[in-house]
């Protein structure tokens, strides 16, 4: 750093004393700036103590070692072979984990969540915790013929204990006030934590067939068929078609002459198994498997009627592509249910959109517009997608074209023009005053999308909630904890909505969570030179102050 910058960080320090920064309330922070942040001059670890500093320091420059990631979990497997477990998860837990984690504790959590509410950042609390097939590549009816081994009471009793960890976590978020508008707080689930993998992949396998098959007899376009439209497409699967009327009537209970993709899913695993009607390479569902299902369905009900009673604001993560379209079924069918107008003014479940994902931006103006025709709030967050070298290697492995974007460019796109759509349709909204609300969670580190963003609602004249009242929840960013905080930091300080995205839980249930995350992110964390520059300097200032 050259001695001209380090001046200009010192004038700014002497300028604007810690001590008041950290005195400074909300409203006195959002009336001190309303102008847009300065990624290029700010002092992000001005509240950090210098053991964090120093910690931070050691974390990015080993995450800079690219070996050392992709290669956690056989070093992990080594130390715990030469060191023991003790002395593996103590390292762990004071560098990783203290940097990536908010804790393994319940106050642990609560002192993380009100010291970035100090800072009017909010937290989005996610109990670290999914299940995974053992190998993902795997052919997807690889062990039907095992049931003992897919579907075990061990796995299902794991799932349970997943529901109270997350009722947990939306307690804690609706007791301690989380976010920078205490109305306007966050807790993030996983599906693949509430149910076997493999059979989300068997539900996903049949949610595709039928969107495949539903929209060869939408011969408009419409992103639904009608009732006659469904009676043609019945009577090409099954000759049996004595209950006809009688299904249709269920997917049409009001006679509106509208039968849509989800309806059909939702109802097939919630109360006819009639519905999965004979698809071509899928096998039909056993009876344990309808089983398994209702109590996956009921784990995700529970913990969004917890949600919704407790007014959190639920996320449902996105995950990989061969088990997402069962994840965006029992999303929407939770937004459908606790989302609606008549219920409450706005949306309490997100789903979330993978915009490395090549169908990512159809998927979203096809929500949008069944949210409006079914009236109910719409929460999406976007991110650009987690799981890009286990989605190409699984391509590869099995011989079906990636579904994922081909070039980098190809995704930032995807993910500038989703947010310009969702942007756009807010505006629209707010224009016609329609009691639907819309409101996006930009999850990126990519300082062009932030910027991007910004400039956007400058120009639709979405100011940040600061300027903005009607703006107040439609439009928030978040980071990861512990990464780019030079982007989280002056959002904050300027009057938009942004979060932290806080995993917690025990060292042992965090570890493959962290291994994963530095992986999926080892493009980010390996360009953290930026931040170990600013980190530096911070530490000068300290001790020119002194």
């Amino acid at each position: 750093m050259s001695l001209q910058r380090n001046s200009r960080m010192l004038v700014r320090s002497l300028s604007t004393p810690f001590s008041s920064l950290v005195n400074l309330n909300n409203n006195e922070i959002h009336s001190a700036k309303k102008i847009k942040p300065n990624f290029d001059q700010c002092r992000p670890y001005k509240d950090k103590k210098v053991s964090d500093l120093l910690r931070s320091l050691l974390v990015f420059q080993l995450c800079g070692f690219k070996p050392l990631v992709l290669n956690g979990t056989r070093l992990l497997d080594l130390s715990r072979r030469l060191l023991g477990d003790k002395i593996t998860d103590t390292v762990i837990q004071e560098t990783f984990f203290k940097q990536f984690c908010g804790g393994q504790r319940h106050d642990e959590v609560v002192e993380k969540v009100h010291e970035l509410k100090m800072a009017n950042i909010g937290a989005i609390l996610d109990y670290a915790a999914e299940n995974e097939e053992k190998s993902p590549s795997s052919s997807p009816s690889a062990n039907r013929n095992q049931p003992a081994k897919v579907y075990d009471y061990h796995s299902e009793a794991l799932c349970d204990d997943h529901v109270s960890s997350f009722i947990q976590c939306i307690k804690t978020v609706r007791d301690s006030g989380s976010s920078c508008n205490d109305s306007n707080q966050f807790a993030a689930i996983k599906v693949s934590a509430l149910g076997n993998p493999m059979l989300l992949q068997r539900i996903s396998d049949f949610a595709c067939q039928t969107q495949v098959l539903m929209t060869s007899f939408d011969e408009a376009g419409k992103g639904y068929i009608t009732r006659e439209e469904f009676e043609r497409m019945h009577r090409s699967l099954s000759n049996d078609n004595h209950q006809l009327n009688e299904l249709i009537d269920r997917l049409d209970p009001k006679g509106m002459d509208v039968i849509d993709h989800t309806d059909w899913c939702t109802t097939a695993f919630t109360r006819a198994p009639e519905f999965c009607l004979p698809m071509p390479s899928i096998e039909q569902f056993t009876s344990e498997e309808f089983d398994l299902i209702q109590a996956m369905q009921n784990r995700a009900g529970k913990i969004a009627e917890e949600a919704f009673l407790s007014d959190v604001r639920l996320l449902i993560d996105a995950e990989q592509s061969w088990i997402q379209p069962a994840i965006d079924v029992i999303s929407q069918g939770l937004q459908q249910s606790y989302n609606d107008v008549n219920k409450i003014d706005h949306p309490i479940i997100f789903n979330t959109y993978q915009c490395y994902l090549k169908k990512a931006l159809g998927q979203i103006k096809i929500d949008l517009t069944r949210a409006k025709r079914l009236g109910y709030h719409l929460g999406p967050k976007l991110v650009r997608g987690a799981y890009m070298q286990r989605e190409r290697e699984r391509a590869d492995e099995m011989g079906y074209a990636s579904p994922i974007q081909d070039t980098a460019q190809d995704t930032h796109d995807s993910y500038n023009a989703a947010v310009q759509n969702v942007l756009h349709e807010i505006l629209d909204l707010r224009a016609s005053s329609s009691p639907l609300s819309l409101e996006v969670m930009c999850a990126t580190h990519n300082r062009q999308s932030i910027e991007w963003t910004i400039k956007l609602m400058e120009d639709l004249g979405l100011g940040p909630a600061v300027d903005d009242e009607k703006n107040h929840n439609m439009i928030s960013f978040s980071q990861l904890y512990g990464m780019s905080d030079q982007f989280t930091v002056p959002l904050a300080e300027n009057g938009y909505n942004v979060y932290k995205y806080v995993p917690f839980g025990a060292i042992r249930e965090v570890i493959p969570y962290m291994l994963r995350r530095a992986q999926e992110n080892s493009d980010i964390l390996g360009k953290s030179q930026y931040e170990i520059e600013l980190i530096l300097d911070e530490l000068k200032q300290r001790i020119l102050w002194k």
